[in-house]
Formats: structure tokens, C-alpha cells, sequence
């Protein structure tokens, strides 16, 4: 793999000796680029918030050079933020469209992030 890695698909440096992230971000940017339906499973899950948002960077370059569309499987209100997405939530009665901020993932971390220390006690109790 190291010597793929050293031909210059990753800018001649191995994925190895890059941090868990970057190694996903530099493969991502490595094969996201103009017309295409790109599929992707969680892949934020590598991913620092930072990370995320260079992510939709390059999603929006892809999407501004080439007729790119994406798929993405997440439970990410980073990623599900994305301007024009449409969410589709899978329920018993098929696919429906969504906002970002009515899904749990959303709910649950705007209920952390206003007031951390009350969500931490009331998660140790439940």
C-alpha cells in the first residue's frame, strides 16, 4: 500500500503517517471531483467537526464544478445542514423528507450544547 501511496495520489505522502482523519479527508478529496454520484456511509464518522466542514467544503467545490450529486448516510446535523440537502428519514411508512433540526441527532446535541452540565446529570439518570 505505501508504495501506491508514494506515487502521488495522496501528494506523495503515505496515508500512514497522517492522522486517522486527514488519512479519510485526503482520500475523500482524492476522489471526489466533477460528474458523478458519489455514495458515502457515515463518513463523518473519522471526522473531527473541523474536518466535517472541510468535508462540505469539498463537497460544494465538487458540486460547483460538475454535475456531482451525493448520497450520504449520517447521523451528523453538520453534514444534514448542508445547504439544499434533502433528508429523507426512513419510518415505517416509507421515506420522508425531514428538516436537520427535527431529527434526534439535532435535538440531542442542541440540548447538550445549551446547557452541558444539566444534559450530562439528566443522561446519568435516565
Amino acid at each position: 500500500m505505501d508504495d501506491f501511496d508514494a506515487t502521488g495520489a495522496y501528494g506523495g505522502r503515505s496515508l500512514s503517517e497522517r492522522s486517522h482523519g486527514e488519512a479519510c479527508l485526503t482520500v475523500f478529496r482524492s476522489r471526489v471531483h466533477g460528474i458523478g454520484v458519489f455514495l458515502f456511509d457515515e463518513p463523518e464518522a473519522e471526522l473531527s467537526p473541523f474536518r466535517q466542514i472541510e468535508f462540505l467544503k469539498l463537497l460544494k467545490t465538487a458540486e460547483n464544478s460538475g454535475d456531482a450529486q451525493f448520497v450520504i448516510a449520517t447521523p451528523s446535523p453538520l453534514l444534514m445542514a448542508y445547504p439544499g440537502a434533502m433528508l429523507l428519514h426512513l419510518t415505517d411508512f416509507g421515506l420522508m423528507e425531514r428538516s436537520f433540526k427535527l431529527t434526534e441527532h439535532f435535538r440531542v446535541l442542541r440540548e447538550f450544547y445549551l446547557d452541558p452540565e444539566v444534559f450530562m446529570e439528566a443522561a446519568f439518570i435516565a
